[in-house]
């Protein structure tokens, strides 16, 4: 019995370890996956209200030009300072498809779903509701500059 125990003690210290070892190794951060390229994306919000903490800016990458409320983004970083930018590392797909938003009431979380219904939004590239993304290939020093007001707002999902 005592052999018995040992045994199964030291699969659970074995265990233990592993997943100790598996948790230490996760990133606190978005890491950068390898061989990955980067994006850095600078925002501007010209209409009403004022960025910050509660009213931040969400960047949206998608590896799809078809954008919408099923549309499911391959990274997502927040602004929180009006003509500040998102720095994206380690982006695999290539060309990306960029949206963003601006929570104007204070009650969106980014990454559990889109945007609320009727929240200002922006397509880059996109002339015209509709009318389709600009494609931007991630690289060493990429850079995208983005301007947006309340003209466009988010649709029904």
């Amino acid at each position: 019995m005592r052999r018995a125990i040992r045994g199964v003690s030291a699969v659970l210290v074995g265990v233990g370890v592993l997943a100790i070892n598996l948790y230490a190794a996760q990133p606190s951060a978005p890491a950068a996956a390898a061989g990955g390229q980067d994006l850095q994306v600078t925002v501007t919000y010209t209409g009403k209200g004022e960025v910050g903490k509660q009213n931040e800016i969400s960047v949206f990458l998608f590896d799809t030009p078809i954008i919408n409320g099923q549309s499911a983004p391959v990274a997502i970083r927040t602004i929180e300072k009006n003509g500040g930018s998102a720095q994206f590392t380690g982006v695999m797909a290539s060309p990306v498809y960029i949206a963003v938003a601006y929570d104007e009431k204070g009650n969106f979380t980014p990454g559990e779903g889109p945007p609320p219904v009727g929240t200002p939004v922006a397509i880059h590239g996109e002339t015209k509701p509709g009318a389709g993304a600009t494609p931007v290939k991630p690289g060493k020093g990429v850079k995208v500059t983005i301007s947006f007001n309340d003209a466009v707002r988010m649709q029904g999902h």
